[in-house]
C-alpha cells in the first residue's frame, strides 16, 4: 500500500522452560564442558579483543558471588549442567534462523531496504530457578520437562556485567540492541548511547514522519508521551541526544535511577543506596557511595 505498517515479533525463546529440537542442541555438544567462569573470562576477552568494551571502563567484577563450582571431570552433574547452556544456546540458534526468514521473506517482498529492524531482549540474563534449583531429572530440551538454566550460566551470559534479570544493576536491565535499515543506516557501526524501550515510539514516529495524538478513538485524552527520538543517533546525524530527565526503574525491591553518567542502585537485601559513574565504571565495581560523607 505504500503506508509505513508496525510488526511486533516476540519470541519467547530463549526464555524457560527451555526447550530446543534435538539436532539444534547437537551442535553444541560439549561446547560448555569448561563450565561457566571460564565461560565468561573467554567471553570478556573476546569483547576486549574485537573492541566491544575498554577493560578500563569495564573492568570484571570477578564470579558470581553466589557462584557454585563447576570444574570439569569432578562434577557429578557435570552432563546435565553442560546440557541446560548447551539446549540454551539452541533456543538462541533457533530465534536466528527464523530471524533470518523474516530477513529473507522482507527481501523476497522487495520492502527490505526500507524496513527499519530492531532486535533485543527487554532484560538481562535470567537467574530465575522455579520448579526447582537443581533437579537433574528434570533434562533440559524435551517440552515434557519445565528445566532453566541457573544463576550460574545466567552470569556468564551476562558478561562483563553484575547480577541478572529482576537486578536494577547492569546485568539485570542493561542489553545490546541491534538496529537494521540498510536504506538509512551504515552497516558496521556502534554507538553507547543510552536508550530504553520508551523511546522506541518516538523513534518509530519520526522515522514514519508522523504525529502523536492528543486523543484517542472515543475522544479521551491521551498520555504525553514519553522518551525520546533515538533516530539521529541511529542514521549517524548525532553521536549524542540528551534526555531531559532520568530512567528509573523498580522490581521486586530492587530500585535504580540513572540521571546522565549516574546512576544510584537500591539492592532489596543489601539496605542501602549504591552510586556509580558509569562512563568510568560501566560493571558497577566501584561504589562511590563509600566515599560520600
Amino acid at each position: 500500500t505504500g503506508k509505513p505498517f508496525f510488526h511486533y515479533l516476540p519470541y519467547t525463546a530463549p526464555h524457560y522452560p527451555i526447550h530446543a529440537k534435538p539436532d539444534d542442541i547437537a551442535k553444541y555438544k560439549g561446547r560448555y564442558k569448561a563450565g561457566w567462569d571460564a565461560l565468561r573470562k573467554t567471553r570478556y576477552a573476546r569483547q576486549v579483543k574485537m573492541g566491544l568494551i575498554d577493560p578500563k571502563v569495564y573492568p570484571e567484577p570477578g564470579p558470581n558471588p553466589t557462584n557454585q563450582i563447576f570444574t570439569e571431570g569432578k562434577s557429578d552433574d557435570e552432563e546435565w549442567e553442560m546440557l541446560r547452556m548447551e539446549t540454551y544456546a539452541a533456543m538462541v540458534d533457533s530465534v536466528d534462523q527464523n530471524i533470518g526468514r523474516v530477513l529473507e521473506t522482507l527481501d523476497k517482498l522487495g520492502i527490505d531496504k526500507n524496513t527499519l529492524i530492531l532486535f533485543l531482549s527487554d532484560n538481562g540474563a535470567c537467574a530465575e530457578t522455579p520448579g526447582g534449583a537443581n533437579n537433574t531429572e528434570h533434562r533440559p530440551g524435551p517440552k515434557e520437562w519445565y528445566s532453566h538454566v541457573g544463576p550460574n550460566w545466567a552470569y556468564a551470559q551476562n558478561t562483563p556485567f553484575r547480577r541478572y534479570k529482576a537486578h536494577t544493576h547492569e546485568g539485570g536491565i542493561a542489553t545490546p540492541l541491534v538496529v537494521r535499515w540498510p536504506a538509512k543506516i551504515r552497516p558496521a557501526q556502534v554507538t553507547h548511547q543510552v536508550g530504553h524501550i520508551i523511546d522506541f515510539l518516538p523513534t518509530f514516529l519520526e522515522a514514519a514522519i508522523g504525529q502523536y495524538p492528543t486523543k484517542n478513538e472515543k475522544g479521551d485524552s491521551l498520555l504525553l508521551l514519553e522518551g525520546i527520538s533515538l533516530l539521529s543517533i541511529l542514521t549517524g546525524e548525532n553521536k549524542k541526544v540528551e534526555r531531559p530527565s532520568p530512567l528509573f526503574w523498580h522490581w521486586g525491591g530492587h530500585r535504580a535511577v540513572r540521571e546522565g553518567n549516574l546512576k544510584v542502585v537500591w539492592e532489596k537485601r543489601g539496605k542501602s543506596w549504591e552510586l556509580y559513574d558509569l562512563s568510568r565504571n560501566r560493571t558497577e565495581t566501584r561504589n562511590l557511595a563509600k566515599d560520600q560523607k
